[in-house]
């Protein structure tokens, strides 16, 4: 059972746009993008019946995160117009399925998902997030799963005993691992000479990177010296990963208004042509 689902819009339109066959509308412009968002909410609706699916978009324009350090996501190249297009015509599609959407101005996708799922989680509600982000790992929780989406590999689902039992840490130790190993994707640095094979072993000890700073003799000696040189390195990185739970959002909370017929037209024929023209 599921009472909320929330996809991480970009995210998911950006892997259907490159990992699907291409389809093109009568224009010929791609929208493969467009399809996977609109299937992916409409299959976890008939999968689940959910109360609500809230489809979450990052805002445009710079984010908190760029204020603390301006590099953030910098070494990114520019979408593709035929991607960015998809965009604006994916909420098209959704706002004619009567689907929730949502942005933040200054925030993420990924910080709007964890302010919803942490509200959800004080209603004692269950969760499921759709995204191919690791980051969003850590608002795991007995009330939140998420549907991981890995690139060219198959979908999986993580619940807390899943990455318990897969991972042997913690969803929050998620943010110690970026602290000190950082995330290239983000163009998170962390610490310089300090990686998977030394942290892993620490994570899964239960420790962390305050621990850490407290007891750098843990690590090998020069680890240790890089630790205490990049200190400030690493708490800015830890602080760039964490995803806020705390922002104000206001989302239309009406009932969803698809039939299971509508739902299966929509993905089986690509009638999504019209509801994104």
């Amino acid at each position: 059972m599921v009472d909320i689902v929330l996809i991480d819009g970009n995210n998911i339109l950006f892997r259907s746009h490159y990992g699907r066959p291409q389809i093109l509308d009568q224009k010929g412009s791609p929208i493969q993008g467009i399809q996977g968002v609109a299937s992916v909410a409409l299959k976890h609706y008939l999968k689940w019946h959910p109360s609500q699916i809230i489809v979450c978009w990052d805002a445009p324009g710079k984010t908190f995160r760029h204020e603390l350090y301006p590099n953030y996501k910098g070494h990114r190249s520019e979408s593709p117009p035929e991607l960015l297009e998809q965009i604006a015509r994916a909420k098209k599609a959704l706002d004619n399925l009567g689907l929730s959407q949502i942005e933040a101005t200054g925030f993420e996708a990924d910080d709007c998902i964890g302010t919803l799922a942490d509200q959800a989680t004080s209603e004692n509600k269950l969760v499921s997030v759709v995204s191919g982000d690791r980051d969003l790992w850590q608002l795991i929780s007995r009330n939140v799963s998420v549907e991981y989406w890995p690139i060219k590999k198959p979908k999986e689902l993580l619940t807390l005993q899943i990455f318990q039992e897969r991972f042997k840490i913690e969803p929050g130790q998620i943010l110690d691992y970026k602290a000190l190993v950082g995330d290239a994707s983000d163009n998170i640095h962390g610490v310089p000479g300090i990686g998977d094979k030394t942290v892993w072993p620490l994570l899964q000890q239960g420790l962390t990177l305050n621990d850490l700073l407290k007891k750098p003799d843990l690590l090998k000696p020069r680890q240790a010296r890089m630790l205490l040189m990049y200190k400030d390195q690493a708490l800015l990185s830890s602080e760039l990963a964490t995803i806020k739970t705390e922002i104000h959002l206001n989302v239309s909370e009406g009932p969803i208004n698809i039939t299971s017929d509508i739902a299966r037209l929509t993905i089986r024929t690509l009638g999504l042509q019209k509801l994104c023209a």
